[in-house]
């Protein structure tokens, strides 16, 4: 999420209407960084380390070892460029994504950010 608090509600109180509404919309979800951080880490780590196990039943070790980092670099890592031109759009269209994990892992994710 690369807007912060203050840009949120900057935009919330004098942006476009169309960024005001996607500015509420994950404004929410943003005010609690750490809790998100937290949530965004744990998901990531096991994303990352389920895709691996799954693709180990469908193609050799080797290649589902291959296959796991590539797509892992690709889409985990390599920052995408028309994510950033478009980020309020994009992020105010992945808010139920987001709150979707933060319920899921409430306990932990609230452990770990105090």
């Amino acid at each position: 999420m690369s807007l912060g608090l203050v840009d949120l509600e900057v935009l919330i109180k004098s942006g476009r209407p169309q960024d005001r509404t996607h500015a509420a919309k994950i404004f929410p979800v943003v005010k609690n960084q750490h809790l998100l951080l937290c949530t965004l880490l744990i998901g990531n780590s096991l994303a990352m380390e389920a895709l691996p196990i799954f693709l180990d039943k469908l193609v050799p070790p080797w290649a589902a070892i291959l296959i796991s980092v590539t797509l892992i670099l690709l889409f985990g890592e390599v920052d995408i460029a028309p994510s950033h031109l478009h980020s309020l759009w994009l992020e105010s269209r992945s808010d139920n994504g987001t709150s979707c994990p933060c319920s899921s892992f409430s306990f932990l994710s609230n452990f770990l950010s105090n």
